[in-house]
């Protein structure tokens, strides 16, 4: 056993921000439900437009239902209530004759006052989920979450299911997947729609650099890039809507499906929404990557979520360079265990790591300094090793590669924290 203690206090910065080292990002929009009923949904009591979109004679009330489902993944922290939203063949929007749809805009507080406003880096995140026992009509387009322009006319981002209209009858992907397309409605990533599962999506728009990513995780499990960062012209802004959306059936192009063709009657589509919100990532920042906060880390897989533990399954880079895995193993489970302050008012706190099979441990320790805000984080590795010796010089040579390779990565940690706190002041 070795107990690995890197005595340098790291100056975190000295500013009054909450919990810097908390690595969540900063919330733009929130549209997670505390617990409301569906009457909510008629008032300003619900964070989304009362009167958009659905048809005029019909209340959110009577198109919102609250199915007994386990919470999404970012719902949990937050209390967060999963909503269904049922569409059928009275769902008229406008003029929109041969469309069915029911979609939620979260209310434009703040930098989101109108569709000109966006810039930045946002991130767009939603978790979906089908009811028990119903199945999407796979004969007709169903747009399930979109970012749109005001005009909706250009759409910076769609996910789609069914048989996509603009693809003609040589679809490319399977209907039953999500498929999700760019501005110029092209594929760029898709997976298989799940059952009795939650899956969670987040989009990332750079308003600058006009550019889009896809995030994409299951149940509790993290989010992971799936797709690398690619051209896409944001320059039309938009508001970011969730719902449903069913195309008709024998539309000739894309764009003319709202004027004719077939659309079905006596049906109920339905999707079970979670965790809608916009965070800003003008830093990179997309909640649940530890990765982006220590290099050697690979993927991160959450398997459990409590209040205050998650036990997750982390997979290390390979071996080269300044950043070597964890001789402990290359894919291993740890138990992360967060103590809160003693007081309300301090800035202090402990984030435990513990791995699972060994006694081996991490702490992240956050402590305050002599002057106000100010914070100092203290890392500790303790490493279980039974099969070296003490005293030997096999030992002498394990202390000599931890010493020399903690600090290469904790490096890459606090640069990540010090853009976080400066991206608040």
């Amino acid at each position: 056993m070795f107990l690995l203690v890197l005595g340098v206090a790291l100056h975190l910065l000295s500013c009054a921000t909450a919990q810097p080292y908390d690595p969540v990002c900063k919330v733009a929009l929130d549209g997670r439900l505390a617990y409301r009923t569906a009457a909510d949904f008629d008032t300003r009591k619900s964070p989304f437009l009362r009167d958009y979109a659905k048809p005029d004679d019909i209340k959110w009330s009577e198109i919102i239902n609250f199915p007994a489902v386990p919470p999404a993944v970012f719902d949990r922290k937050v209390g967060g209530q999963p909503f269904q939203v049922n569409i059928n063949d009275k769902s008229l929007y406008q003029q929109q004759l041969a469309v069915r749809r029911a979609g939620l805009v979260i209310d434009p507080k703040g930098p989101f006052a109108d569709y000109e406003a966006q810039n930045g880096v946002k991130t767009f995140h939603w978790s979906v989920r089908q009811p028990a026992g119903q199945t999407l009509n796979f004969d007709h387009e169903y747009m399930n979450v979109f970012h749109v322009n005001k005009n909706e006319d250009v759409f910076n981002f769609r996910v789609l299911a069914g048989k996509t209209i603009a693809w003609g009858e040589a679809q490319p992907v399977p209907v039953t997947n999500w498929k999700v397309v760019n501005v110029k409605n092209e594929g760029i990533w898709s997976t298989p729609i799940l059952y009795e599962a939650w899956q969670n999506f987040a989009v990332t728009l750079d308003f600058q650099k006009n550019t889009i990513q896809v995030f994409y995780s299951k149940d509790k499990d993290s989010l992971q890039p799936v797709t690398d960062v690619l051209p896409n012209d944001n320059s039309q802004k938009g508001r970011f809507h969730v719902g449903l959306l069913k195309k008709p059936t024998g539309a000739k192009s894309d764009m003319a499906f709202v004027k004719g063709a077939f659309q079905e009657s006596a049906f109920v589509d339905s999707q079970i929404y979670g965790g809608v919100f916009v965070e800003d990532s003008k830093n990179g920042c997309v909640t649940r990557q530890p990765q982006r906060f220590l290099a050697v880390i690979d993927t991160c897989k959450v398997l459990e979520d409590s209040d205050d533990t998650i036990l997750r399954e982390v997979k290390f880079k390979d071996g080269g360079g300044k950043f070597k895995a964890p001789v402990i193993g290359k894919t291993v489970q740890e138990r992360v265990t967060h103590h809160a302050p003693i007081s309300s008012t301090s800035g202090a706190g402990v984030e435990m790591f513990n791995v699972v099979g060994n006694t081996s441990r991490v702490l992240n320790i956050v402590s305050t300094g002599a002057n106000p805000g100010e914070l100092y984080l203290t890392f500790t590795f303790e490493w279980d090793h039974p099969e070296i010796e003490k005293g030997s010089a096999e030992e002498l040579a394990k202390q000599i590669q931890y010493q020399a390779s903690a600090p290469a990565g904790l490096a890459g940690t606090l640069g990540k924290i010090r853009e976080m706190v400066k991206a608040e002041m």
